[in-house]
């Protein structure tokens, strides 16, 4: 997904998916540019954990500072 554009239009309801999703293990979410959906992001894993979901590890490269 690095290359894709896509993360300008993930929406608040996409967040809430990952969050409430009982079988996502892996998510990678690593970007070419900034992004500025973390708080977004943060919220759904702390609520995958809250709800024992079965997220393990998240690959969030560039979100922060973009691509170097």
């Amino acid at each position: 997904m690095a290359k894709t554009g896509i993360f300008s239009y993930l929406s608040e309801q996409f967040f809430v998916a990952v969050g409430e999703s009982k079988t996502l293990r892996y998510l990678n979410m690593d970007s070419e540019s900034k992004c500025n959906k973390y708080p977004y992001l943060s919220k759904a894993i702390a609520m995958n954990a809250k709800k024992n979901g079965s997220l393990t590890a998240v690959s969030i490269k560039n979100w922060i500072n973009g691509a170097q």
